[in-house]
C-alpha cells in the first residue's frame, strides 16, 4: 500500500470513529435528560391529583415507570402510583395515578 492511501484509509477511519463516538455522546445526553425528567415527577403529582379529587388519608403503595406499549395508562404517561385514599363519600378506595413529562396527574379507577 502506498503512503497516500494509507492516509487516505486513516483519515476515513478517523471519521468513522469521530462519528460513532459523537452518536454515543448524544444518546447518552438524550438518555440522562428523560432520566432526570422523571426524576422530577415526584408522589406530589400523585397526592394532588388525590387531593384535587377530594380524597383524604391519601397513601402511596407504589411507584412504577411505565414500559413502553404498556396500556395501563395514557401514551403520554411515563409513570404513575398506586394509591388508596378515602373518597368524598367516606369510603376507602384504591386507584392509579398517572403522569407524563408536561402532563399532570390522571387518576384511573380499577
Amino acid at each position: 500500500m502506498s503512503s497516500s492511501s494509507k492516509l487516505y484509509v486513516n483519515r476515513h477511519l478517523l471519521i468513522l470513529i469521530a462519528c460513532i463516538t459523537a452518536l454515543v455522546v448524544i444518546v447518552i445526553l438524550v438518555v440522562s435528560y428523560h432520566v432526570r425528567l422523571l426524576d422530577a415527577l415526584t408522589d406530589e403529582v400523585a397526592y394532588d391529583t388525590a387531593e384535587g379529587l377530594g380524597y383524604t388519608n391519601v397513601e402511596i403503595s407504589e411507584r412504577k415507570n411505565i414500559d413502553i406499549g404498556a396500556s395501563i395508562c395514557g401514551a403520554g404517561d411515563s409513570v404513575y402510583w398506586e394509591v388508596t385514599g378515602t373518597n368524598p363519600s367516606g369510603d376507602v378506595q384504591s386507584f392509579i395515578v398517572c403522569a407524563g413529562i408536561n402532563r399532570g396527574g390522571t387518576p384511573r379507577f380499577i
